[in-house]
């Protein structure tokens, strides 16, 4: 009986260290709109509708980041309806304390993590070997490139990491869930 009380208690354990991360996504806690839109937060999720040349911005109270080299932290989410290329929306925004002084933004977009039309559910990650990062005017080919090249750079300690939507010219939908910043 002992033999397999243990072995329960090691497949429990293993199943929840093979989880997937979102089952670590913190409670989105603020959504602000500018221009003309909604934004409906309801646990780990934000519904989003954004009239023309409008967005929207989504974070979450998640443990604090700010300070960590840019290689010890991951940022995600993940998201159903448009996309908006032109735009680079959705995106990720991630504040570092920039090299020449003030904050300037790494920048994850949907398009730029292999968006694919066919999938239901799409995601935007650090730790996705496909997701581009562009930051002071260069493109990095995934999050690794960026923190090889970049290994003393800091998070920043004030400004907060953003799931960011906006639009162009046509209105836009988008349910962002799952945020996990840290």
């Amino acid at each position: 009986m002992k033999h397999r009380v243990t072995f329960a208690a090691i497949v429990a354990v293993a199943l929840v260290a093979l989880a997937p991360s979102t089952a670590m996504a913190a409670k989105v806690t603020k959504c602000v709109v500018s221009n003309v839109g909604t934004c409906v937060i309801s646990g780990d999720t934000a519904t989003v509708h954004l009239e023309p040349q409008s967005f929207a911005r989504a974070t979450t109270g998640g443990k604090s980041y700010g300070g960590n080299l840019a290689s010890a932290v991951d940022f995600s989410f993940s998201f159903t309806g448009d996309i908006e290329p032109a735009v680079a929306s959705p995106r990720l925004e991630i504040p570092f304390d920039s090299p020449s002084g003030g904050t300037a933004y790494a920048v994850l977009d949907a398009s730029g993590c292999g968006y694919s039309e066919s999938a239901s559910v799409q995601r935007v990650s650090t730790t996705l070997a496909n997701c581009r990062v562009l930051f002071m005017g260069i493109a990095y080919v995934n999050w690794d490139a960026f923190t090889t090249a970049n290994p003393m750079l800091r998070v920043a300690q004030g400004p907060t990491a953003w799931a960011t939507v906006q639009t162009g010219r046509l209105p836009f939908d988008v349910t962002l869930s799952a945020l996990s910043f840290g």
